[in-house]
């Protein structure tokens, strides 16, 4: 019996991202069929892997793509087949057999390897060998790709102009939150306590500008704040950095935790007074909208964040949203005890948790409505919104 479209591929389920995609396909096509070898289980930053795993990611990657493909030529007939992120090299390796079958090929560029290894985490040198086979790799994957997804009309038109693909090809489809963060209620605005409990987590990796996060503490300190405590918590590529910031600086406002399991995030999120979202100088960062911050949404919480082009896709400032200016920590610090004051007054904070708790919660129903858009072009009208 044929269906609408199959997933394949080595994608990595431990990202919400793909967790996200998955379950708003489900909601259109709930017999979607699959293929899947999972990779990435246990590595949280691909940045971070030792060379003996590397090695051992690699032998299995060889191992499993035989695998794979036999159970993709099993696979009912389809009229797309769905390559969630890292789709880069099963893009490569699939594209013949997806081609036989006379299945279109779609690949979700949630994150360009390029761009993130190169450009914003500069792991490698841009003008060397590895950089731009990289490069010539990724561009090739997009000409092979009939349709390519991406998380943000910014990110998009950064695409477009990196590997001068045509735009009618790339189309936006949100990373939204899972459904266990919208079922969490925010703290009630009575909730009083003698300090404001603002949280920042995640990974530590350069798009956060967690560097001028930690400036807008020590400046908030020095003011002679003693009403505020900073929970921070995550690890990977600047944690060793960020740390020896915040033991140089003497701060002592900040409360580090390493990292906490996922299926703690809604009620630590739901604790805090104020959640803390991105804070870059300029590219990626200022191109994305974070998992987190649609999590921090879902859930209701005040937010202080930079005001990018990516984030002003979905947000504004106004009750409950500060957006700070890019790289400026003095900025940040400004806004953060802007939020601050305003929950120390009763009146002020039914006003900032209010406006925290309308923001938009956007989750598989929403990202589905938007596949069902994309799709639409690229499925018979019989087999789209999940008709047989």
């Amino acid at each position: 019996m044929a269906v609408p479209l199959v997933l394949w591929g080595t994608y990595d389920v431990g990202k919400p991202r793909v967790r996200n995609l998955i379950a708003a396909l489900e909601q259109l096509y709930p017999d979607v069929k699959s293929s899947h070898f999972n990779l990435w289980s246990g590595v949280e930053d691909k940045s971070g892997i030792p060379l003996k795993r590397i090695l051992a990611i690699t032998a299995r990657l060889l191992c499993c793509y035989p695998w794979l493909l036999y159970r993709y030529c099993r696979l009912p007939a389809h009229q797309v087949v769905v390559l969630p992120y890292p789709c880069i090299l099963d893009a490569l390796v699939l594209w013949p057999f997806a081609k036989c079958r006379g299945a279109k090929l779609c690949c979700d560029l949630f994150l360009s390897l390029y761009d993130t290894a190169v450009v914003d985490r500069r792991l490698i040198k841009k003008a060397s060998l590895a950089a731009r086979l990289l490069y010539r790799i990724e561009w090739l994957t997009v000409r092979l790709a009939d349709f390519v997804l991406t998380d943000t009309q910014s990110h998009k038109d950064y695409l477009c102009r990196l590997y001068y693909i045509d735009s009618e090809k790339v189309h936006v489809v949100w990373v939204g939150a899972d459904d266990s963060f919208s079922k969490h209620s925010p703290k009630s605005p009575e909730v009083t306590s003698d300090r404001t409990n603002v949280l920042f987590y995640g990974q530590f990796i350069p798009l956060h500008g967690l560097d001028h996060l930690v400036k807008a503490i020590s400046r908030i300190e020095a003011l002679g704040r003693k009403d505020i405590t900073f929970h921070i918590i995550g690890r990977g590529q600047e944690a060793e950095h960020i740390d020896a910031m915040i033991t140089e600086m003497g701060i002592r406002s900040i409360l580090r935790t390493p990292w906490v399991d996922y299926s703690q995030l809604p009620t630590l999120i739901a604790a805090a007074d104020i959640c803390l979202g991105i804070f870059p100088d300029e590219g990626k960062g200022g191109r994305v909208i974070p998992n987190k911050l649609f999590q921090i949404m879902a859930v209701g919480r005040p937010v202080v964040t930079a005001k990018t082009s990516g984030i002003c896709e979905i947000l504004q400032p106004g009750p409950g949203v500060r957006l700070t200016v890019m790289g400026d920590s003095e900025d940040t610090a400004n806004k953060i005890l802007d939020l601050v004051d305003c929950l120390s007054d009763a009146a002020r904070r039914t006003r900032e948790v209010e406006g925290a708790m309308a923001l938009p919660s956007i989750g598989p129903k929403q990202i589905s409505l938007q596949l069902s858009t994309v799709l639409s072009d690229y499925l018979p009208t019989d087999l789209n919104n999940g008709e047989r």
